[in-house]
Protein backbone atom coordinates (compact mmCIF):
# COMPACT_ATOMS: atom_id res chain seq x y z
CA UNK A 1 0.00 0.00 0.00
CA UNK A 2 0.90 3.52 -0.35
CA UNK A 3 2.59 4.85 2.72
CA UNK A 4 1.25 8.08 4.18
CA UNK A 5 4.07 9.99 3.71
CA UNK A 6 4.23 8.95 -0.14
CA UNK A 7 1.19 10.72 -0.97
CA UNK A 8 2.24 13.98 -0.26
CA UNK A 9 4.16 14.01 -3.84
CA UNK A 10 1.29 12.16 -5.42
CA UNK A 11 -1.07 15.06 -3.87
CA UNK A 12 1.20 17.87 -5.05
CA UNK A 13 0.00 18.67 -8.14
CA UNK A 14 -3.95 18.74 -6.98
CA UNK A 15 -3.29 21.52 -4.78
CA UNK A 16 -5.08 23.88 -7.62
CA UNK A 17 -8.15 23.17 -5.40
CA UNK A 18 -11.80 23.69 -7.39
CA UNK A 19 -14.36 26.50 -6.20
CA UNK A 20 -18.13 26.08 -5.48
CA UNK A 21 -18.84 27.81 -8.74
CA UNK A 22 -17.22 25.95 -10.69
CA UNK A 23 -14.59 22.64 -10.31
CA UNK A 24 -12.66 23.94 -13.22
CA UNK A 25 -12.65 27.11 -12.21
CA UNK A 26 -9.45 26.98 -10.29
CA UNK A 27 -7.72 24.52 -12.89
CA UNK A 28 -4.44 26.73 -13.87
CA UNK A 29 -2.81 24.34 -16.51
CA UNK A 30 -6.27 24.36 -18.52
CA UNK A 31 -5.23 23.76 -22.20
CA UNK A 32 -1.73 22.21 -21.49
CA UNK A 33 -1.36 18.69 -22.70
CA UNK A 34 1.82 17.88 -21.40
CA UNK A 35 4.11 20.29 -18.95
CA UNK A 36 7.77 18.67 -18.24
CA UNK A 37 9.23 20.34 -15.35
CA UNK A 38 13.31 20.72 -14.98
CA UNK A 39 14.45 22.12 -11.36
CA UNK A 40 18.21 22.77 -10.58
CA UNK A 41 19.96 23.45 -7.62
CA UNK A 42 21.44 27.09 -7.81
CA UNK A 43 23.05 27.10 -4.78
CA UNK A 44 24.70 23.56 -4.71
CA UNK A 45 24.41 23.65 -8.86
CA UNK A 46 22.90 20.35 -8.26
CA UNK A 47 20.45 18.89 -11.22
CA UNK A 48 17.47 17.55 -8.77
CA UNK A 49 15.80 16.13 -12.23
CA UNK A 50 12.75 16.68 -13.86
CA UNK A 51 9.01 15.45 -13.65
CA UNK A 52 6.39 15.17 -16.64
CA UNK A 53 2.68 15.39 -15.89
CA UNK A 54 0.23 15.13 -18.56
CA UNK A 55 -3.30 17.02 -18.37
CA UNK A 56 -6.77 17.00 -19.52
CA UNK A 57 -8.13 19.84 -21.53
CA UNK A 58 -9.51 21.30 -18.33
CA UNK A 59 -6.31 20.89 -16.68
CA UNK A 60 -6.79 18.10 -14.58
CA UNK A 61 -3.62 15.60 -14.03
CA UNK A 62 -3.79 12.37 -15.77
CA UNK A 63 -0.13 11.17 -15.44
CA UNK A 64 2.82 11.66 -13.56
CA UNK A 65 6.02 10.82 -14.14
CA UNK A 66 8.97 11.71 -11.93
CA UNK A 67 12.95 10.58 -13.06
CA UNK A 68 14.37 11.44 -9.77
CA UNK A 69 12.62 9.05 -7.30
CA UNK A 70 11.05 6.86 -10.36
CA UNK A 71 7.46 6.55 -9.53
CA UNK A 72 4.99 7.15 -12.52
CA UNK A 73 1.40 8.10 -10.68
CA UNK A 74 -2.23 7.91 -12.99
CA UNK A 75 -4.98 9.82 -11.87
CA UNK A 76 -8.87 7.94 -12.79
CA UNK A 77 -11.87 9.83 -13.10
CA UNK A 78 -15.04 9.73 -13.23
CA UNK A 79 -16.97 12.47 -15.13
CA UNK A 80 -15.31 15.55 -13.19
CA UNK A 81 -14.49 13.36 -10.16
CA UNK A 82 -11.15 11.43 -9.46
CA UNK A 83 -12.23 8.11 -7.66
CA UNK A 84 -8.57 6.66 -7.82
CA UNK A 85 -4.82 6.63 -7.85
CA UNK A 86 -2.66 4.34 -8.83
CA UNK A 87 1.17 4.59 -7.46
CA UNK A 88 3.66 3.06 -9.72
CA UNK A 89 7.34 2.76 -7.86
CA UNK A 90 10.69 1.79 -9.03
CA UNK A 91 12.57 2.73 -5.43
CA UNK A 92 12.51 1.09 -1.82
CA UNK A 93 10.50 0.97 0.38
CA UNK A 94 12.22 2.49 3.34
CA UNK A 95 9.39 3.15 5.94
CA UNK A 96 8.35 -0.78 5.46
CA UNK A 97 10.72 -2.47 8.21
CA UNK A 98 10.48 -6.29 6.36
CA UNK A 99 11.68 -4.90 2.98
CA UNK A 100 15.43 -5.76 1.92
CA UNK A 101 15.63 -2.08 0.50
CA UNK A 102 16.22 -3.56 -2.85
CA UNK A 103 14.79 -1.80 -6.00
CA UNK A 104 11.77 -3.72 -6.70
CA UNK A 105 8.27 -1.97 -8.81
CA UNK A 106 5.36 -1.71 -6.65
CA UNK A 107 2.10 -0.57 -7.62
CA UNK A 108 -0.60 0.64 -4.97
CA UNK A 109 -3.83 1.96 -5.71
CA UNK A 110 -5.43 4.55 -3.52
CA UNK A 111 -9.24 5.29 -3.56
CA UNK A 112 -10.99 8.18 -2.92
CA UNK A 113 -13.91 7.54 -0.23
CA UNK A 114 -15.57 10.74 -0.25
CA UNK A 115 -16.35 14.07 -2.43
CA UNK A 116 -17.58 17.40 -1.45
CA UNK A 117 -20.80 17.90 -3.29
CA UNK A 118 -19.08 20.04 -5.80
CA UNK A 119 -16.59 16.92 -6.66
CA UNK A 120 -13.37 18.59 -4.68
CA UNK A 121 -11.84 16.07 -3.25
CA UNK A 122 -13.18 15.45 0.60
CA UNK A 123 -11.52 12.34 1.94
CA UNK A 124 -8.89 9.58 0.68
CA UNK A 125 -9.07 5.94 3.10
CA UNK A 126 -5.42 4.01 2.95
CA UNK A 127 -6.18 -0.02 3.35
CA UNK A 128 -4.35 0.64 6.65
CA UNK A 129 -7.20 3.06 8.24
CA UNK A 130 -5.08 6.30 7.60
CA UNK A 131 -6.90 9.16 6.07
CA UNK A 132 -6.19 12.13 4.10
CA UNK A 133 -8.83 15.10 4.67
CA UNK A 134 -9.06 18.24 2.23
CA UNK A 135 -10.51 21.58 2.93
CA UNK A 136 -10.71 24.52 0.28
CA UNK A 137 -11.19 27.90 0.49
CA UNK A 138 -11.51 29.16 -3.13
CA UNK A 139 -8.89 29.07 -5.18
CA UNK A 140 -6.60 30.44 -2.69
CA UNK A 141 -5.99 27.52 -0.49
CA UNK A 142 -6.06 24.34 0.23
CA UNK A 143 -5.43 22.09 3.21
CA UNK A 144 -4.23 18.26 3.07
CA UNK A 145 -4.39 16.88 6.91
CA UNK A 146 -3.00 13.26 7.42
CA UNK A 147 -4.69 11.46 9.88
CA UNK A 148 -4.01 8.34 12.00
CA UNK A 149 -6.33 5.13 12.31
CA UNK A 150 -7.66 6.93 15.91
CA UNK A 151 -7.63 10.08 14.83
CA UNK A 152 -4.47 11.45 15.58
CA UNK A 153 -2.67 14.23 13.20
CA UNK A 154 0.60 12.76 11.30
CA UNK A 155 1.16 15.62 9.19
CA UNK A 156 -0.59 18.84 7.80
CA UNK A 157 0.26 20.57 4.76
CA UNK A 158 -1.33 23.78 3.43
CA UNK A 159 -0.97 25.17 0.25
CA UNK A 160 -1.39 29.16 -0.83
CA UNK A 161 -2.25 30.34 -3.84
CA UNK A 162 -2.06 33.79 -5.66
CA UNK A 163 -3.15 34.51 -9.33
CA UNK A 164 -3.52 30.99 -10.40
CA UNK A 165 0.13 30.23 -8.87
CA UNK A 166 1.31 28.63 -5.86
CA UNK A 167 3.01 31.02 -3.66
CA UNK A 168 4.01 28.86 -0.12
CA UNK A 169 3.54 25.44 1.32
CA UNK A 170 3.76 24.65 4.98
CA UNK A 171 4.08 21.17 5.84
CA UNK A 172 4.04 20.88 9.72
CA UNK A 173 4.45 17.25 10.93
CA UNK A 174 3.28 16.45 14.25
CA UNK A 175 4.85 13.19 14.88
CA UNK A 176 6.78 12.04 16.82
CA UNK A 177 7.29 15.39 17.65
CA UNK A 178 5.99 19.00 16.11
CA UNK A 179 7.66 20.69 13.39
CA UNK A 180 7.38 22.75 10.68
CA UNK A 181 9.09 23.58 7.11
CA UNK A 182 7.60 26.51 5.03
CA UNK A 183 8.57 26.78 1.20
CA UNK A 184 8.02 29.66 -0.87
CA UNK A 185 7.78 29.90 -4.70
CA UNK A 186 8.42 33.60 -6.25
CA UNK A 187 9.56 35.17 -9.78
CA UNK A 188 7.60 33.64 -12.12
CA UNK A 189 8.03 33.71 -15.36
CA UNK A 190 5.21 33.20 -18.04
CA UNK A 191 4.83 32.20 -21.59
CA UNK A 192 2.26 34.16 -23.81
CA UNK A 193 -0.78 31.95 -23.14
CA UNK A 194 -0.09 33.44 -19.41
CA UNK A 195 1.27 29.60 -18.10
CA UNK A 196 4.15 29.92 -15.81
CA UNK A 197 7.19 28.37 -17.37
CA UNK A 198 9.79 29.15 -14.81
CA UNK A 199 10.18 30.20 -11.09
CA UNK A 200 12.25 29.78 -8.07
CA UNK A 201 11.99 28.35 -4.83
CA UNK A 202 13.52 27.87 -1.66
CA UNK A 203 12.74 25.91 1.83
CA UNK A 204 13.18 26.94 5.16
CA UNK A 205 17.16 25.73 4.43
CA UNK A 206 17.16 29.05 2.38
CA UNK A 207 18.58 27.18 -0.86
CA UNK A 208 17.40 28.70 -3.43
CA UNK A 209 16.15 25.87 -6.74
CA UNK A 210 15.16 27.09 -10.00
CA UNK A 211 12.04 25.18 -12.07
CA UNK A 212 11.65 25.64 -15.68
CA UNK A 213 8.63 23.86 -17.67
CA UNK A 214 8.25 23.16 -20.89
CA UNK A 215 5.01 23.29 -22.31
CA UNK A 216 2.88 21.04 -25.19
CA UNK A 217 -0.32 22.61 -25.81
CA UNK A 218 -3.61 21.00 -27.03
Amino acid sequence: MIQIYSLIPLLFILTCASSSDSQDGCYSNKGIKIAKSYTANDYEDIDVGFQETHYDKNGKPTLSANENNGTKTTYNYQGAKLIYIINESNRPDFYDASSDYETKLKVDTVFVSVHYKDGRLKEIIEKNNTKVLFEYDGCEKSIHTFLKQNGDTIQQVKYINKNNVLVKTKWTSFYPSKSTRVSEYYDYEFDTKGHWIKRKYKHSNKIENTETRTLIYY
